[in-house]
């Protein structure tokens, strides 16, 4: 942060903290990154499996009935006239942003407000600022100017505002008038030269959700069902939670492995959580304006990483060892391990009958994007017969399982079944640690893992694993 006027001297330095990884949580620190940068990493991974994202392509309007959703849309190829087109699925997912045209078309409620700040975003190249650290002048009662490094070196990410600030609305029509209250609002420094401005727009905080994630055959997800203050970081982790929440339900749903009616715990679990989110950002904006100077402004610690999300009140989550409640849900890591959390890492898995110094698998590497997998821990190598037996009755596909147990155990262990079964030596006993607390009492516990990652159920008998699946695969018939 630097001190006005003059814009040389630093006022303050403020470090962020990093935060050691553990061998549950081994992921545990912020990372920045441009909306162009993430959108190019999301389209080549996509492109791995054969999807293709069309550009140039406007959504006109959706209508739907019971068995199908009809949509218009206008394409527009390169040089030639537009081209409206009438396509027929039978579901529709709007991932079209703040402005989304899929939650106008729906007539989706976007319930909340807009602050009172009025800013300026954008990319601009510049020369002359290290690339580093953020650079900071000002604060928001007057006028901000706050400078991060990009990706792309040379290339910096403007957030500029105030009530002293010139008008956002405007400004970012004019070039020369934008450059001018840049160098002003940093102390008409000599040695930083703003240059090419890459993309610049006026940006208003806006605090706003859906009431539902649903409507018939039509879903939104991210920006298109809730925004709000970029404080906090939190909008690209939300709408990937969103989006992975949907994706498993509706693939089974699609494939007729599951009931429709799965699709309904989509809302049920995701609006509460953003319910939270919103009020934790607003939370954090206040603060930040308030304390702007200030390390308590810029304090980035506790649930904002996310990862104490959870949906352990949800009707599709089944935890015998302790029922479902209504709670917070954000502070899942606080507590001990209960369905609806977050699945912790496990590393240090090692194949029986391999030596234990051995290459060693974790458990993140292990699990399936598109199955459940039930984690079985089994001190004595015992009962867990019962379990494989209640999983042979359903499909093959839908399931895999992994059996775990305690380092010292190296009895062979018979995993005939019609599911993939891996079976693993917990070498350090992380998976102890993590899943059962570190109580290695002789007794076996057993998880089910959804496919977003979240633990669906925490059993201790057969038939609460059976209905666990009862409730997202229906009744086998």
């Amino acid at each position: 942060m630097y001190k006005l006027p003059g814009g040389t001297e630093v006022l303050k330095e403020i470090e962020r903290v990093e935060f050691e990884p553990t061998p549950s949580c081994p992921y545990v620190n912020f990372r920045q990154l441009g909306q162009d940068s993430l959108g190019r990493i999301l389209q080549a991974e996509i492109q791995k499996y054969g999807c293709a994202v069309e550009l140039g392509v406007e959504l006109l309007s959706v209508e739907q009935s019971d068995v199908y959703a009809k949509v218009k849309i206008l394409k527009y190829p390169g040089g030639v006239e537009p081209t409206q087109q009438d396509m027929t699925y039978k579901w529709v997912i709007g991932a079209d942003g703040a402005k989304s045209i899929v939650r106008k078309q729906l007539g989706l409620a976007f319930l909340g407000e807009a602050t009172e700040e009025n800013m300026v975003v954008g990319d601009i190249r510049i020369e002359g600022l290290s690339e580093d650290r953020i650079h900071v002048w000002g604060d928001l009662s007057s006028t901000m100017t706050a400078i991060r490094p990009s990706e792309t070196p040379g290339v910096f990410t403007i957030i500029a505002g105030g009530p002293k600030f010139a008008n956002p609305e405007t400004i970012c029509d004019d070039e020369a008038a934008l450059k001018e209250a840049l160098r002003q609002s940093t102390g008409n420094r000599s040695d930083i030269k703003f240059g090419e401005i890459i993309c610049m727009n006026h940006y208003r905080p806006q605090i706003r959700m859906v009431n539902e994630f649903r409507k018939g055959r039509v879903f939104v997800t991210g920006d298109a069902g809730h925004v709000h203050s970029p404080a906090g970081g939190q909008g690209m982790n939300t709408g990937i939670q969103d989006s992975f929440n949907l994706g498993w339900k509706l693939a089974l749903v699609a494939k007729q492995l599951a009931p429709p009616s799965l699709l309904n715990t989509y809302s049920e679990e995701r609006l509460p959580v953003v319910a939270e989110m919103l009020n934790i950002t607003t939370s954090i904006l206040k603060k930040t304006i308030k304390n702007f100077n200030d390390e308590v402004g810029w304090n980035r610690s506790g649930n904002i990483y996310q990862l104490g999300v959870n949906y352990r009140w949800s009707s599709i989550v089944v935890d015998e060892s302790k029922p479902s409640e209504a709670g917070s849900t954000y502070d899942g890591k606080a507590e001990d391990l209960r369905a609806g959390d977050r699945v912790p890492d496990v590393p240090g898995l090692v194949p029986l009958g391999a030596s234990s110094t051995g290459i060693a698998m974790r458990l993140f590497d292990s699990l399936s994007t598109s199955m459940h997998t039930v984690l079985i821990f089994d001190t004595q190598t015992e009962g867990y017969e019962a379990f494989l037996q209640k999983v042979t009755q359903y499909p093959q596909g839908l399931i895999q399982m992994i059996l775990v147990v305690g380092k010292e155990q190296e009895q062979k262990i018979d995993v005939a079944n019609p599911h993939p079964v891996r079976a693993f030596k917990d070498r350090d006993n992380y998976g102890s640690d993590a899943f059962l607390g570190g109580k290695n009492d002789g007794k076996f516990g057993v998880f089910i893992i959804r496919p977003d990652r979240v633990l669906g159920a925490r059993v201790q008998t057969p038939e609460a694993l059976e209905s666990y699946f009862q409730g997202v695969f229906g009744k086998m018939e």
